[in-house]
């Protein structure tokens, strides 16, 4: 938050909140961002899972249908 109160122009003894200046910025909430990035790594994973189980290791060795 330290870069987001810089970037304001904003003093620590100004008491603003951090919703206040993210809202200013256009900035989203930390979690958020960090949640939207795992659901996208975990979808990456499960797809080539997937994958794998439908075409398998050798011709027809996993074949879940």
């Amino acid at each position: 938050m330290r870069m987001v109160r810089w970037m304001c122009g904003v003093k620590l003894k100004d008491r603003l909140p951090s919703k206040e200046l993210r809202e200013r910025l256009g900035i989203d909430d930390i979690a958020l961002v960090l949640q939207q990035n795992r659901l996208r790594w975990y979808g990456h994973v499960l797809s080539g899972v997937l994958l794998k189980m439908k075409v398998g290791i050798r011709k027809g060795a996993w074949q879940m249908d």
